[in-house]
């Protein structure tokens, strides 16, 4: 993905998580817990991805302590080149798979998921 659409699978994960949440923003420890990743870790990488153009950092109109990272117009033209990507990898990683193996695997994938969801949170 980074060396065809020039963004790192980690800028993908949040600039799609972005592009899906309400008002195009998430709280920066909002991003850290859906991209698993520290505060600090979630700054860093924001700093990069702000310095690219992609996202940008938003005040919270109601409390001077809470920072928003928002994705720009930059952003959604580089996550529609990495969703290409993407999605064109995942097409020939799945190709030869019959509709039951995806069915299966997604049975799988949801069991994963919310099995992962009880578990207790780690700091």
């Amino acid at each position: 993905m980074e060396s065809e659409a020039g963004v790192p699978h980690v800028w993908f994960e949040v600039l799609i998580r972005l592009a899906r949440s309400e008002g195009e923003q998430l709280t920066m420890s909002s991003l850290a817990d859906q991209i698993a990743l520290t505060t600090s870790g979630v700054t860093r990488l924001v700093d990069r991805m702000q310095t690219a153009g992609y996202v940008e950092r938003r005040p919270c109109p109601t409390d001077r302590r809470v920072s928003y990272a928002g994705i720009t117009a930059a952003g959604h033209e580089a996550l529609d080149r990495a969703a290409a990507v993407h999605a064109r990898n995942l097409r020939k990683a799945f190709d030869g798979f019959t509709p039951q193996d995806l069915a299966a695997l997604d049975g799988v994938l949801d069991r994963l998921r919310d099995g992962a969801s009880t578990l207790p949170r780690q700091s």
